[in-house]
């Protein structure tokens, strides 16, 4: 995946305290103001890198130089996701979405002009969706700021669901720059309060740390180009409807350490969140940018919705066709000594994207923690000094700090005074609201009578339109509980299949290990048939007769080997032939010896001429493979065909060979049941017939077993 991190240095209408950040193209040098330094600040000077630095960019310059390719890239299967953060008042907003009126000043309508130039944008439908979201569950939609049903729903088993925000479809460029231009204008209208830099009369600014995230999803499924009947086009479930690819435009909150982040409770909680949130950026994009084989979603809720654009998402049909996500994060900061302190924390996060140091550690990795010790120490400084002040100019008694008696039970204390004073306020506030009340059903009543001289309106009417409205939505959260059962038992499936997938992975690194290592000793044989061609390229005639001569060599190597072959080959026919020599010579002798003692020839004796049989033929079958192997065929082929012909040899004899089994077996056979075979010719009685007794021969008889 392609990670791009880019800086962009603002100063301020009138700087306060010097210049403190220092820029070059590809980094930015931190010099710490004398009142830093003089109070202790941990960092004098540091120097941070980055792909490219701008100093008071504007969105043209962005686009030219970083998301020139982007939109055009959205058709051709690959993601996109754009982070764009930094302190209060910085131009983060303005960059993304345009100035105050001037929505086509800004990144997201160049990028997503050049989608719709593309050739292929007519083939798809497109749908796109704008919201806040913070630490609660109640997120507010940018598309349509009188919409309340926006909500967030968390899951234990699961990551979380934004529901009921506006979804408009779109297929034309002149709707696509309606929905920015309705964007531009809430965003202004729900962001007023944080545009600027704090004055110095206000003494806790307003602290706003809500993203703000911008989808165009793109569907090549033609159901999605039916269009919502309701204006608004508010959808039960974004995760229902399963888009092909997606360009996304996140809008970081304020990241800066609010005024009341030690005292009021909600608003340490959203400043935690938003530490949260940073540091799972920091996670995931350093993860993808050192790449790692496994990316820390963690628990982030922003980084959960976020799993599809990375193709993260579990059973997702597009994950492997898609090509992999493009990411660009825009870090903002001011220049002046008076946000210096804010402007270090900003670029820590920047430096830990590019760097993730693996292990725990304490604190958000958003932050720097030696800064953070040092502005709790301050703060302590400044609240004593308050109390020095309070204490001397408007006589005020301290319960229980700096007191001659210590307090023995501190939180005791603490909450008395603390019941007290919310007693005063719970009696005020109530008050405060019967007043209102009494006001509001005044004022109701006389408007309520107004409008119904004005309109007489049907009661009946709008009853029954209620009782309606009333049964489609219990309908409708009885199908939204339906599915979120039907969810988690999907889930609990995916959750069991996890152990398998993790083994799988593991095997699969090993495997990799192993190609690696296989290919690391291709690189070096391809090095050094390189180098060897180099050398040749560089001598010609060198790298010729090189050539030839290795050629020469291997053309007598291969004839020094036929000769060899033919020797061995000459010298085993030698061999064969003296051995078939001497068993004929010990058939002679046995024949001679035979003849002179005067013994029969036995029918199963071998004699001469078998032998000289049996040496024909293997004299026959080792010409067939002398032949065989001089006829210049490859050396392959020659075994193959002598194979062949040895296979037929062996079957002609096995054949034969159990031929004369078969008539021993039948001898045999007929020598059991008392066939005795009739005597040879030399064995026949040479009476006359007249003289034999019964005329029958005895020896026959004999030899037959038959009484006289």
């Amino acid at each position: 995946m392609d990670i791009g991190l880019v800086a962009c240095v603002h100063n301020p209408p009138k700087e306060v305290g010097g210049r403190c950040l220092t820029t070059t193209p590809d980094s930015i040098s931190f010099d710490a103001p004398k009142g830093l330094r003089e109070a202790g600040f941990p960092h004098s000077d540091a120097k941070f890198a980055f792909d490219n630095v701008y100093e008071n960019p504007d969105s043209g310059l962005l686009y030219k130089n970083h998301l020139s390719k982007v939109g055009a890239e959205l058709l051709d299967r690959q993601n996109a996701v754009i982070f764009v953060g930094g302190k209060r008042a910085t131009p983060k907003r303005q960059l993304t979405f345009g100035n105050k009126g001037d929505y086509k000043s800004g990144i997201a309508y160049s990028v997503l002009k050049d989608t719709t130039s593309h050739p292929e944008f007519a083939n798809y439908t497109y749908k796109a969706t704008c919201y806040t979201m913070g630490n609660g569950k109640d997120i507010t939609d940018l598309l349509n700021l009188s919409n309340d049903a926006g909500i967030m729903r968390e899951s234990l088993k699961g990551p979380p669901v934004v529901s009921g925000v506006t979804e408009r479809s779109f297929t034309k460029w002149s709707e696509l720059q309606d929905i920015l231009k309705t964007i531009n204008e809430n965003y202004f209208e729900h962001y007023a309060g944080v545009m600027e830099l704090p004055q110095e009369s206000e003494p806790f600014p307003k602290y706003q740390p809500e993203n703000i995230m911008l989808s165009i999803r793109l569907f090549d499924d033609e159901e999605n180009k039916e269009e919502d009947e309701d204006e608004v086009g508010v959808h039960v479930d974004l995760q229902e409807d399963l888009e092909r690819n997606s360009i996304t435009f996140v809008v970081l909150g304020d990241s800066e350490r609010p005024a009341l982040c030690g005292i009021d409770q909600g608003t340490l909680s959203n400043y935690e969140e938003q530490q949260k949130t940073l540091s799972a950026i920091v996670g995931v994009l350093g993860a993808i940018r050192c790449k790692r084989l496994r990316v820390p979603f963690g628990k982030c809720r922003l980084m959960h919705l976020l799993k599809r654009a990375y193709n993260s998402e579990k059973k997702n049909p597009y994950n492997n066709s898609n090509k992999p996500t493009f990411s660009l994060m825009v870090l903002n900061t001011l220049s002046d000594g008076r946000n210096a302190e804010e402007s270090y924390h900003s670029l820590v996060f920047a430096k830990r994207i590019v760097n993730v140091v693996g292990g725990s550690s304490v604190g958000p990795a958003s932050r720097d923690l030696a800064i953070e010790r040092w502005r709790l120490e301050q703060d302590i400084v400044e609240l004593k000094d308050e109390l020095e002040i309070v204490k001397t100019v408007h006589g005020y008694k301290p319960v229980i700090y700096n007191q001659p008696k210590p307090v023995q039970n501190i939180k005791e204390e603490e909450a008395k005074r603390i019941n007290n004073i919310e007693s005063k306020r719970e009696k005020e506030r109530k008050e405060q609201i019967e007043n209102m009340r009494l006001v509001a059903n005044k004022e109701a009543k006389e408007y309520i009578d107004g409008e119904q001289k004005k309109t007489n309106q049907n009661i009946q009417k709008l009853e029954s339109m209620l009782s309606e409205k009333t049964k489609q939505n219990a309908e409708l959260n009885q199908q939204r509980e339906t599915k979120i059962k039907e969810f988690e038992k999907q889930l609990e499936k995916v959750r069991k299949k996890r152990q398998d997938e993790e083994e799988k992975t593991e095997k699969l690194r090993k495997e990799m290990e192993q190609i690696e290592v296989q290919l690391e000793e291709r690189r070096t044989l391809i090095a050094k048939q390189k180098e060897q061609l180099e050398l040749l390229s560089k001598d010609h005639s060198k790298g010729r007769e090189m050539i030839l001569k290795s050629r020469m060599e291997a053309k007598a190597k291969r004839e020094k080997i036929a000769q060899d072959r033919v020797q061995q080959r000459e010298k085993w026919v030698a061999e064969i032939r003296q051995t078939n020599e001497k068993a004929l010579q010990l058939v002679r002798e046995l024949d001679k010896l035979r003849a002179e003692s005067g013994r029969p020839k036995q029918e199963d004796t071998e004699d001469e001429d078998f032998v000289k049989d049996e040496i024909k033929k293997l004299d026959s079958i080792l010409g067939t493979m002398i032949s065989l192997e001089d006829n210049g065929q490859p050396p392959q082929d020659s075994d193959n065909r002598k194979k062949e012909k040895l296979e037929a040899w062996f079957d002609e004899e096995r054949i034969k060979f159990e031929k004369k089994l078969a008539r021993e077996q039948k001898k045999e056979r007929r020598a059991r049941k008392g066939h005795h075979p009739l005597p040879l010719p030399h064995q026949r009685t040479t009476q006359p017939r007249e003289e034999r007794p019964n005329g029958r021969c005895p020896q026959k008889r004999e030899t037959l077993g038959i009484p006289p």
